[in-house]
């Protein structure tokens, strides 16, 4: 299903159009769609070549490879070349110069390639420079290990470093990308499934929008067999070679340990030590480190958080990894009390997030009529402002709160709001700046805060501006 990627099948179809050769690198976790993408890039290409690589020997890929191009190209005839890397992408650039289009290649699960031999980024740099380049060619090199994908394609010391005509991450989607895959309207049941499937493609599609938040859960991560009971095992295993103590920062984080020094406490860690893997971790996409969005100099700053970025891997770090041994023994009801227990709470935290993006849908959309173009949190010793915007000249922000309760939103909310936002005030150079407000509520407000509600305040039941 090709859901809410036109901007990254944008990027693709500009870089073909254009008159020169193109080598492209496509990268990122497992599930997030990449594949999907390729195949709907090629749909209207009459001739063009997908190969999908796998753990097999290099020679087994080789000869596969061969058949895929014969099959593409429509021209039996590869068939009878010898098997070789440089043979078959000499066939191709001939096959090419004759036609008035341009010639697509698409290496899927790259890696896999590298592993059975470690010289193919030297061998396809050479097939680059001697063969490839100059020609109406668009080669397209796919993987899912991040890691890896950026050692042997993007970094420096790659032998193709300097070639790439272009690069993309793909990451998850965001809430409103993940909401197109659904036909229901109901905010609190999207967001509940948003939680733990996050905005990978693959997590959403085995979502059964007729069952409860709950049994899918259930169906999908808890029961053995389900599909990604065990998933982030495999990709952590997949990218890391001792995973153990990524696990044990991982799960910190999702118990609540953000700052580095109480994560290094819990894991009885020195922090020079703990750092390494928090690096780590970012690199591969699956930690990111907050700072308030005032600091002028962010690596720098000692105010860092870590947070887990993907909903899924932060729910089942959360929920799952600390419960396999009622997993393992069957006790799945167990298991689900204690979801059901923790899932408000833990929602609250994916609608902070969330609200972040329907400020800025808002904005691009025109509901919002101000020029914001910093976004996040801020927070100091005992203070914490769920978002945060600020203007470019600093002369106007936007301060929310996010309120995901069963009880309507009251005037207290909005007080709080206000004596939080004269503390960020006074840590602005310019303390002559216009402050709006927004609140954001899971179940609306209360009569008092509707009809008393100033200028200067926003207020969203749940995703809508009222």
């Amino acid at each position: 299903m090709f859901v809410n990627r036109e901007e990254e099948l944008g990027i693709l179809t500009d870089l073909y159009q254009k008159k020169k050769s193109v080598l492209f690198v496509l990268y990122g976790r497992r599930r997030t769609g990449k594949t999907t993408l390729l195949k709907k890039f090629i749909e209207d290409k009459d001739k063009s070549v997908y190969f999908l690589a796998d753990t097999q020997l290099e020679q087994e890929n080789m000869r596969r490879f061969r058949s895929m191009t014969a099959d593409g190209l429509g021209d039996s005839a590869i068939s009878d070349l010898s098997l070789s890397w440089e043979g078959i992408f000499r066939y191709i650039v001939s096959f090419a110069k004759g036609r008035k289009k341009k010639t697509t290649i698409i290496v899927d699960e790259f890696q896999y390639l590298v592993n059975s031999n470690p010289a193919v980024p030297s061998i396809f740099q050479r097939l680059w420079d001697e063969i490839l380049d100059g020609a109406p060619v668009m080669l397209i090199l796919c993987g899912s290990l991040i890691g890896m994908m950026y050692k042997t394609t993007l970094s420096y010391q790659s032998p193709l470093y300097g070639r790439r005509s272009g690069e993309l991450l793909m990451k998850p989607m965001g809430f409103y990308g993940f909401r197109r895959f659904f036909e229901t309207e109901n905010f609190e049941n999207l967001l509940k499934t948003y939680s733990f499937t996050g905005g990978v493609p693959r997590y959403i599609e085995d979502v059964d929008e007729r069952l409860s938040c709950e049994e899918n859960i259930r169906r999908n991560i808890l029961i053995k067999g389900s599909p990604f009971q065990n998933e982030p095992k495999f990709i952590l295993a997949e990218e890391i070679d001792a995973p153990n103590t990524y696990f044990s920062i991982l799960s910190a984080i999702a118990h609540g340990e953000h700052k580095v020094g109480n994560i290094a406490k819990r894991l009885w860690m020195k922090v020079q030590g703990l750092n390494r893997y928090l690096e780590r971790l970012r690199e591969l996409d699956l930690v990111g480190r907050d700072v308030p969005v005032t600091e002028k100099n962010p690596a720098k700053s000692k105010k860092g958080l870590y947070k887990i970025k993907d909903n899924f891997f932060r729910f089942w770090f959360r929920f799952v990894f600390p419960n396999m041994s009622h997993i393992e023994l069957g006790n799945y009801d167990v298991v689900l009390r204690s979801i059901c227990q923790g899932l408000d709470r833990f929602c609250s935290s994916v609608y902070e997030d969330v609200a972040l993006e329907i400020v800025q849908d808002h904005i691009k959309t025109g509901r919002i009529k101000e020029d914001f173009n910093s976004f996040g949190r801020w927070w100091s010793k005992d203070v914490e402002i769920d978002l945060v915007a600020i203007s470019p000249d600093w002369r106007h922000i936007l301060v929310g709160e996010c309120k995901w309760t069963n009880q309507p939103v009251s005037y207290e909310v909005l007080k709080k709001l206000k004596s939080k936002a004269l503390l960020l005030r006074n840590v602005l150079t310019n303390r002559d700046v216009r402050i709006t407000y927004a609140i954001f509520s899971k179940n609306g407000f209360s009569r008092d805060m509707i009809s008393s509600k100033p200028r200067d305040l926003l207020l969203f039941e749940q995703d809508t501006l009222v």
